[in-house]
């Protein structure tokens, strides 16, 4: 009997290194584990795998004879739950959760403490006040999307002393940190910040729609570290001028790379990063890894995987 063949993509982003691929053949016995640069991989890698780890082009995924399996390093599965129903498709949800919910807390801060305003007087060698500072202590955050990262951030805020609010597609337990669980329209009257944490699905796109933006209280602050397509980023644009929205941080937009014309650029109450917000050594390697040799683990015994992509949700 041929030894299974396991692919590993790894590089930029996904870097892996000597020790993740140790426990990855630990995991794995018997198995062929090739590792290749991902620029590398080549149609021959794809046809002979029988797992892959990375993120193989879709159309020799496709062809495939020999797939049975496909661990993505990333907790969205955007695009891929269309593809081939007969390969197993995994996530690597709680991964990201810690790094990302810091990012979200560092965008509350900064912007509620001007320290985004005073980076440009530093850089003019300026000693200026910035007016409109405030506390977030006391402030409810509401947060749409209550996974991994949702239930991060309700942590962190629980912390600094908030009140806060959850809103999720489907009913369920009590979440730990989070005061109570509403619908979304109920509750985004009540929020100072707003912070999404969900997938790009047909259910979410253009969630927060303008009518929602209006719902939201004067002042109130928008996070995204979602996916951009889930705001209508025109209505947000326009409420930010209007000052209804008095600031946002956004590690997502509808269009990715932002595009050089967009106002969202010029606007000094928007901080804007490039969708890195997940970055950090334990999420890129070590966590991302313990998932997948957890799954090997499982796929050799025949245990449910973990993190499996449920086809019809999309995410």
């Amino acid at each position: 009997m041929a030894k299974p063949q396991i692919l590993v993509q790894h590089g930029g982003e996904f870097a892996l290194w000597d020790w993740h691929f140790a426990q990855i053949a630990q995991a794995a016995p018997g198995a062929d584990v090739r590792v290749i640069a991902a620029a590398e991989v080549t149609r021959d890698d794809v046809m002979t795998a029988d797992i892959i780890f990375g993120f193989p082009r879709k159309s020799w995924v496709a062809e495939a004879p020999n797939l049975k399996w496909i661990q993505l390093p990333s907790a969205g599965s955007d695009g891929w739950h269309q593809l081939r129903p007969d390969v197993l498709l995994t996530k690597a949800s709680g991964v990201f959760g810690i790094p990302i919910a810091e990012w979200a807390m560092a965008g509350v801060l900064m912007l509620t403490r001007n320290l985004h305003l005073y980076r440009d007087n530093q850089r003019e060698s300026r000693w200026a006040e910035r007016p409109g500072a405030a506390e977030i202590y006391g402030s409810t955050v509401g947060i749409v999307g209550l996974g991994d990262i949702g239930r991060e951030v309700a942590v962190r805020a629980k912390a600094f002393g908030c009140r806060v609010l959850g809103a999720r597609r489907t009913a369920g337990a009590p979440v730990t940190f989070v005061d109570a669980v509403l619908p979304l329209d109920e509750m985004l009257p009540q929020v100072d910040f707003l912070v999404l944490a969900i997938p790009n699905t047909p259910e979410t796109r253009g969630l927060i729609s303008a009518e929602r933006l209006a719902m939201l209280r004067r002042g109130a602050y928008l996070i995204n570290v979602g996916r951009g397509v889930t705001v209508d980023e025109a209505a947000m644009i326009e409420a930010l001028r209007s000052g209804h929205l008095a600031g946002a941080a956004l590690d997502v937009t509808a269009v990715e790379p932002l595009p050089p014309e967009s106002p969202l650029w010029q606007m000094e109450q928007v901080i804007i990063s490039p969708h890195a917000s997940g970055r950090s050594p334990s999420a890129n390697g070590d966590r991302r890894t313990a998932i997948f040799c957890e799954n090997l683990r499982r796929f050799y015994a025949g245990e449910p995987l973990i993190n499996l992509v449920d086809r019809e949700a999309g995410y």
